[in-house]
């Protein structure tokens, strides 16, 4: 996760790291809480954009559509959870 005040943008992007490896992988695979790092923005009052950065490509997928489709759903479902709480 990645902040920068001056773009007004937050990259999401998931990775499973090991000390020579670096995968992408999807944001529920990763080893960034997107749950806590969501609330945290909230909590802060984070106006700006948050969106996928880098997505896993799949054979069937070579442009990644599928693969930022299903990341923008996972970001606005818990979005939308977090705000369903007071």
């Amino acid at each position: 996760m990645f902040i920068d005040r001056r773009q007004f943008v937050t990259s999401a992007a998931g990775a499973a790291l090991t000390v020579d490896d670096f995968v992408e992988v999807y944001p529920d695979e990763g080893d960034v809480d997107f749950v806590k790092a969501i609330r945290v923005y909230r909590e802060v009052g984070y106006p700006y954009m948050l969106m996928p950065d880098h997505v896993p490509i799949a054979p069937s997928d070579p442009a990644s559509l599928q693969s930022f489709a299903y990341c923008y759903g996972y970001i606005r479902a818990l979005l939308q959870a977090l705000e369903a709480i007071p």
